[in-house]
């Protein structure tokens, strides 16, 4: 019963897209060669994630950075609520 209440694959898919978008910000902190499609994503994504402690310290400069080189941020993906099977929605 508890799983119908939490989606636990997307909760961890979400993680590892945070932890990915992480490592791919230092590497191209640390200097190492990024693509733009990749920038853009790590954008993307760390701004899905601002709301946590500091990511937006990273997210902001990264994004203002991509839109200053031209390049078209992807909008921030909306949450889906999540629905029992009664179809009550329940937000986490």
């Amino acid at each position: 019963m508890f799983d119908q209440f939490n989606d636990l694959d997307s909760v961890a898919h979400d993680a590892g897209r945070l932890c990915h978008a992480l490592d791919q910000w230092k590497h191209w902190a640390n200097g190492r060669t990024v693509s733009n499609t990749v920038l853009v994503e790590i954008a993307a994504t760390l701004g899905d994630h601002d709301d946590r402690p500091g990511i937006s310290q990273l997210a902001t400069p990264l994004a203002q950075w991509v839109q200053r080189r031209g390049l078209e941020l992807q909008p921030p993906t909306p949450p889906t609520p999540n629905r029992s099977s009664m179809g009550i929605e329940i937000d986490f």
